[in-house]
């Protein structure tokens, strides 16, 4: 297999990564009494019926509701020019297993979306490291506009919770679930009152005896095509014949704490990317399960880049890769590479530069994604202080072992990705 295969066999590898929809949604049909809701700020609460409710008994809702904060740099922020809307907060949890992984629901708030209200495009933030996606109920109240409009991977998708209940003549629910990181906004409501509960959904805790992977739903990817072209590649005595890596750029965002560093295989540490891999999302959930299918170790890595340019094309840009939370206060730039540091002091490995400066070689299956970017601020020195900045970016290293023993997941860590 010539270098130019290599690249076009990792090219069709990448490209059957099926990113799916990152969204579902759709109605459910309820009887008339299961739409009561109970809501008050007292010890006497007051009770609506929202498959029926009058003008009147919406406006006492409303009422008694807050204005709706966003989150911003990790506050709460009031501006109606950005959102426009009320709620009422709560603290419920639900939760269900089903047979691969466990999942939680926690209900966050009821809001109401009344005429003129909208809130601007934004992503939800997570609540905690687990938190994946949103789920909003929309009740059957009057009400025109507020459709949902979602974006994720330059892909836009529209849900009008309004026209999919006004299709039926029973009294039904609307529903849309999503991921943490996909960009949303609610559309101008023109008339009436949109009335939704939202819920935070986690991952929950993995239960003994589970697989070691994040699991995926197979109808929801092409998880056989994407194992059978990988089975392939490794098959072909071409392809890093004495063992070598390949990393995978992730689809998705995920929470880093950097104000917790710690070492990278404690797994209750906040610092752990290896921790992440239990809560991997879709496609980025697919690639990890069949390489642990395949018996291929993999772990997170952090590709840190030295400017504060950022780049859109990762061949011409050096890069180093750690598999830890670093604290960059520790750590400043300038005429010198922070490079140095990162490497003597955290274990990273170069990769990306010229020939013979690498500590390692990786071959690439899918390119670096915009929104895996993280931007970190570090003290960088020329004639003068200043703060300057470099980006991060989370990818997914697959470790390959040598043709005829292809597996790595139970054998010794191979240098230079060896700690002590």
């Amino acid at each position: 297999m010539s270098m130019v295969t290599v690249e076009e066999r990792l090219r069709t590898l990448g490209s059957l990564i099926d990113t799916g929809s990152s969204y579902c949604c759709g109605t459910i049909p309820l009887s008339p009494d299961e739409f009561l809701l109970f809501y008050g700020k007292t010890d006497t609460a007051r009770r609506i019926n929202l498959a029926e409710a009058p003008h009147d008994a919406l406006k006492d809702l409303t009422e008694a509701c807050d204005p709706a904060t966003f989150g911003l740099n990790q506050e709460n922020v009031f501006d109606e020019s950005y959102r426009k809307a009320v709620k009422l907060d709560s603290s419920t949890s639900l939760s269900s297993d089903d047979e691969e992984r466990s999942i939680s629901a926690e209900l966050y708030k009821l809001n109401v979306y009344q005429k003129d209200s909208f809130f601007e495009s934004h992503k939800d933030t997570p609540r905690r490291g687990t938190m994946f996606g949103s789920l909003v109920v929309v009740f059957p109240t009057p009400h025109e506009g507020g459709a949902l409009v979602l974006r994720h991977n330059n892909e836009e998708w529209t849900f009008d919770s309004a026209k999919a209940i006004s299709e039926h003549e029973d009294p039904r629910l609307a529903y849309v679930a999503f991921y943490s990181d996909v960009e949303h906004e609610v559309a101008l409501v023109t008339s009436g009152h949109r009335v939704t509960i939202t819920y935070n959904l986690y991952f929950a805790a993995r239960r003994a005896g589970s697989l070691p992977e994040p699991t995926t739903d197979q109808h929801y990817v092409a998880e056989s095509a994407f194992k059978t072209e990988f089975r392939r590649v490794l098959a072909d005595a071409s392809f890093l014949p004495q063992a070598g890596y390949v990393m995978f750029g992730l689809r998705h965002q995920y929470p880093v704490d950097f104000e917790a560093p710690g070492y990278p295989y404690d797994l209750h540490s906040k610092a752990s990317l290896q921790g992440i891999k239990e809560y991997l999302k879709g496609s980025d959930a697919l690639v990890a399960k069949v390489c642990w299918e395949l018996g291929l170790r993999t772990s997170l890595q952090l590709l840190f880049e030295e400017d504060d340019q950022g780049f859109s094309n990762r061949d011409d840009c050096p890069l180093v890769a750690l598999e830890q939370v670093v604290d960059l206060g520790n750590i400043s730039g300038g005429e010198e590479s922070f490079f140095g540091p990162l490497r003597k002091l955290y274990g990273g490995k170069r990769l990306n530069s010229w020939p013979g400066e690498n500590d390692i070689e990786v071959l690439w299956a899918t390119e670096i994604r915009a929104v895996n970017k993280i931007r970190r601020p570090l003290l960088a020195y020329g004639n003068e202080v200043y703060l300057g900045y470099t980006y991060a970016h989370l990818c997914l290293l697959v470790d390959i072992g040598r043709f005829n023993n292809r597996e790595t997941i139970n054998s010794p860590r191979r240098a230079p990705f060896r700690y002590p």
